[in-house]
């Protein structure tokens, strides 16, 4: 048995996409998606289909990007930067 949830969007309509089970692994969830997504018509192209399915692991398991940490850590950086300097500019004052 497949594991299916509904996506409602306006522009696209209802669309079956399968979720990954309890316990599966990314590689069994990869393999298991993309036959489905591309036998569901959302793409006839492999690649795209693996992109989709990718997609769908990381908002299921809050898998992020390593560009999207990067970015993360970038504006931590920038806080602390910005905190050092807060602070130095509070200890000249007094």
């Amino acid at each position: 048995m497949v594991s299916i949830c509904y996506i409602t969007e306006e522009v696209l309509g209802s669309v079956r996409i399968p979720v990954p089970k309890k316990g599966e692994s990314r590689k069994d969830f990869i393999s298991r998606c993309i036959p489905f997504v591309i036998r569901e018509g959302t793409t006839k192209d492999p690649k795209q289909a693996t992109a989709i399915c990718n997609s769908i692991w990381r908002k299921k398991k809050g898998v992020k990007k390593s560009t999207d940490l990067q970015q993360e850590a970038l504006n931590t950086i920038k806080d602390i930067q910005y905190l050092v300097k807060s602070i130095k500019k509070m200890s000249v004052n007094k």
